[in-house]
């Protein structure tokens, strides 16, 4: 989706989930 929130990004990642924001790191959901 995009910079929703760390939580989000980390269970919709999955594998590309990192302990980061996805503001910093938003190829971690797209």
């Amino acid at each position: 989706p995009g910079n929703i929130n760390q939580s989000e990004s980390y269970v919709s990642g999955g594998i590309f989930s990192r302990p980061y924001p996805t503001a910093v790191l938003p190829v971690t959901v797209e």
